[in-house]
């Protein structure tokens, strides 16, 4: 995504929260070759933003992480209880 390009996942772990279906990528259900050619299939018939996509994977960047993980360790020190965003 971070170079506007959409991806085809495993429907599985870290990548559920990640790519949004139809939006940044498509999904296979197995790790299998034959449902790996449907997910790429699928992804050749779509149309992606490639803006949409760079702008979704800064969500995911090393710096994004870094202000997260300053903010929740600032929000615990100064007594207050930290909710994610």
């Amino acid at each position: 995504m971070a170079f506007g390009k959409p991806s085809v996942v495993l429907r599985y772990g870290g990548f559920l929260e990640t790519v949004l279906e139809d939006e940044t990528g498509v999904f296979f259900d197995e790790p299998t070759g034959p449902a790996i050619a449907r997910g790429i299939r699928a992804l050749q018939r779509k149309t992606f933003a490639p803006e949409f996509l760079t702008k979704r994977a800064e969500e995911y960047s090393h710096a994004r992480f870094g202000e997260r993980l300053h903010s929740a360790v600032a929000s615990v020190a100064a007594g207050r209880d930290f909710r994610p965003r």
